[in-house]
């Protein structure tokens, strides 16, 4: 049987042959090996190359942050250091696809890359793809480094300021707030209730895939609040990570200095993002808008 494992606002984790989850860092490695080496085309993960929050992900993981003391934005850090090579790793020792059209979803359905960190959507998008599966795959809490930190995150709904409907626009939020409707979207679309009166629903909470949600949301983090550059700094630690894995780049690259413009403190963002130093050393960094 293949046991798979996920995590709440993301992750899921799969692991053939038995029911036992791969716990740490270590374990998960251990487990994409051997997956791995089932021959050509086989692979232990998929690590989606678009997914700019997992690295740090795995920074917090790691035991770090991705802001000092005064907001700022900054991967110059020991943790984040550790979370890449981690990152890396995974590529280095070919256990995760490179070709950016491999489908996570079709992937995990066939087992050429049955472990995927992600979110309870997902399992949306797996029954509707394979329900022959049922039963034969589950979700997992994500593991450990010094703490198996999970991402909160999820979509947002708002009215335009200069919206000539506002009212109607607030009505319509109104509505799709109420616990009848939350508990229909996650019908639909697998997306956790937004509102704890709707969590609580029976349909929910006998769910055994939903407690493992619940559980892991008890141990996850918004990524960096109020920095208005967050999306510009993100890709730009993405792209650094894998113009390594995917394009052979040096591991021994300048640090990157990214400024948001026109921002004063504490929401003046400046992060130092490294293109991978495995001994630590930064190059001289650079600007760019």
């Amino acid at each position: 049987m293949t046991f798979a494992s996920s995590s709440i606002a993301r992750t899921s984790c799969l692991r053939p042959g038995s029911r036992a989850q791969p716990k740490t860092w270590a374990e998960l490695t251990k487990d994409a090996a051997k997956l791995a080496s089932r021959g050509s085309g086989q692979y232990g993960l998929y690590i989606p190359q678009w997914d700019s929050a997992l690295p740090v992900e795995l920074t917090w993981q790691a035991g770090g942050v991705v802001q000092d003391k005064h907001g700022l934005v900054t991967f110059n850090t020991a943790a984040f250091r550790r979370a890449a090579d981690f990152y890396i790793n995974f590529y280095k020792s070919k256990l995760v696809p490179t070709a950016s059209d491999f489908d996570q979803t079709q992937g995990f359905v066939s087992g050429a890359a049955p472990m995927v960190i992600s979110g309870p959507y997902l399992a949306g998008a797996i029954n509707g793809a394979a329900p022959e599966l049922k039963g034969k795959w589950g979700v997992a809490m994500l593991p450990k480094d010094k703490t198996g930190t999970s991402l909160f995150a999820g979509s947002n709904m708002g009215v335009w300021f200069k919206s000539k409907h506002v009212n109607e626009s607030l009505r319509l939020l109104a509505y799709l707030s109420t616990k009848k409707e939350q508990l229909t979207w996650f019908k639909f679309t697998n997306e956790l209730p937004t509102i704890k009166v709707a969590m609580a629903a029976k349909s929910l909470t006998t769910d055994p895939m939903v407690s493992v949600y619940l559980k892991q949301l008890q141990n996850a983090q918004l990524l960096p609040p109020l920095v208005p550059a967050w999306g510009k700094i993100s890709q730009a630690m993405l792209d650094a990570l894998n113009s390594i894995v995917l394009k052979g780049a040096d591991e021994k690259l300048d640090t990157r200095a990214t400024e948001s413009a026109g921002c004063g403190p504490p929401e003046a963002v400046v992060a130092r993002c490294f293109k991978h130093h495995g001994a630590g050393a930064f190059g001289r960094p650079h600007s760019f808008t």
